[in-house]
C-alpha cells in the first residue's frame, strides 16, 4: 500500500479532489492524507472529500484556538 502523507486539494487552491484522485491512480497511490492549507480553518471541503472517498482519504484539519468555539469546529468536521 502506498500512502501520500501530505497532500493539498481544494477548489480554490492547488488542485480539485477529482484531479488529485486521478493523479493518485496514475501514480499508484492508494491513500492520501489531506492537510489543511496555511491560514485556513474551514475543514468542510476536506471532510467532504473524506466522506465521499473514505477508502482514499483521511485529513488533518485546523482550528482557530482563539475562535468563539474551537471544540465545535472540531466536532463539525
Amino acid at each position: 500500500m502506498v500512502i501520500d502523507t501530505h497532500c493539498h486539494a481544494s477548489s480554490r487552491w492547488y488542485e480539485p479532489v477529482d484531479t488529485l484522485l486521478f493523479n493518485m491512480d496514475r501514480c499508484g497511490v492508494d491513500q492520501a492524507v489531506l492537510v489543511q492549507m496555511l491560514g485556513s480553518t474551514d475543514n468542510r471541503e476536506m471532510a467532504g472529500a473524506r466522506r465521499a472517498h473514505p477508502d482514499r482519504f483521511v485529513f488533518v484539519g485546523a482550528i482557530d484556538p482563539g475562535g468563539s468555539d474551537p471544540f465545535r469546529a472540531v466536532a463539525a468536521a
